[in-house]
């Protein structure tokens, strides 16, 4: 139901009949809606909501829960786009009568395949401030010199070490974001207390950074302190292994890959993908997995000194047993 559009259902007629009802708008638009409709809403109904700023948005929720209705808040750690499975949700209580709507979301988002993590409602936004607003202050401050400077992306992503093209797909996922999407998170988080905290003391290390720039000495001195403290529990070792493996999982893409899709998502899919490989002679470097409309696609690296005869067999075989196979990269 879009309340926007002249031929959409009336909202006031799908309120009066729906059992679960669930908003997904920004805050600004979820606190008109509720505010439209709270008298038509009753202790018979759930109520989810998915905004990713909440502390605008309490107060509607509450006013819902105080005539009885129970509500949940929700926030799924991810674009729309992207597949759900393995995907993190926040699950928060509003009030005294949440626990129906919270077990309805719980098993909504236990059946896609979402890995559900209960939260505090009042705590969300500033838990979240260095999660989601300060990457999105960041990136979206990166990019804008990159524009204006007239950098070519492709150039740069083609051109980037290791490091460089970690930053790079981090910036892109948030520039092909709803700008909208990060304008209302920036906004709660620039001007938030502990927002305007992190964004003043990025602002004085950049200075601080320039002033310095000569002194490669106490600069290194500052890298290994800041090193020390957030390195507490060793997870530079581990971000090390995670990122290394993204790299190299990307590295043997580029170098030579088939894109391949399977019609159905179900058990013994990878199986006959790789005995298909297996039986052609083909050496696997990485295989990436996608879930799309109508099945899988698949991602697979191969051993660049795969013969084109062996490739082309293969794609034969791909083809008899019900895969597509969209396209094959080559070493340029």
């Amino acid at each position: 139901v879009d309340p926007r559009s002249e031929t959409s259902t009336d909202p006031e007629a799908a309120i009066a009949w729906a059992t679960v009802i669930y908003l997904s708008l920004f805050p600004k638009d979820l606190n008109e809606v509720i505010n439209r409709f709270v008298t038509k809403m009753g202790p018979d109904q759930l109520v989810l909501e998915n905004s990713s700023v909440k502390s605008p948005v309490i107060p509607a929720l509450k006013s819902l829960d105080e005539k009885g209705v129970s509500v949940i808040s929700t926030h799924p750690l991810a674009k729309h786009d992207q597949p759900l499975r393995g995907v993190k949700v926040l699950v928060m209580d509003v009030g005294e009568n949440s626990t129906p709507a919270r077990d309805f979301a719980e098993d909504f988002y236990g059946k896609s395949g979402m890995i559900i993590i209960r939260h505090q409602l009042e705590q969300h936004d500033e838990i979240m401030a260095p999660e989601q607003g300060l990457p999105h202050t960041l990136w979206r401050a990166v990019a804008k010199p990159v524009a204006d400077l007239g950098h070519d992306p492709e150039q740069l992503w083609k051109l980037a070490p290791a490091n460089a093209e970690l930053s790079w797909m981090a910036l892109w996922r948030t520039e092909i974001q709803n700008p909208r999407i990060s304008a209302s998170i920036i906004n709660a988080f620039a001007t938030s207390p502990l927002g305007t905290s992190m964004i003043d003391s990025i602002i004085k290390n950049l200075q601080e950074l320039k002033n310095t720039a000569s002194d490669e000495e106490r600069l290194r001195r500052s890298f290994e302190e800041t090193y020390r403290r957030l390195n507490a529990n060793g997870m530079g070792e581990r971000m090390n292994e995670t990122t290394t493996i993204i790299v190299e999982r990307l590295a043997n893409l580029r170098i030579g890959s088939m894109i391949v899709v399977a019609s159905k998502d179900e058990p013994g899919v990878l199986r006959d993908l790789s005995t298909i490989f297996a039986e052609c002679g083909i050496n696997l470097t990485a295989i990436d997995s996608h879930v799309i409309e109508d099945g899988v696609k698949f991602m697979i690296g191969k051993d660049p000194q795969t013969e084109n005869a062996a490739l082309d067999q293969a794609k034969v075989r791909l083809t008899e047993s019900g895969f597509k196979v969209l396209g094959i990269q080559k070493l340029q």
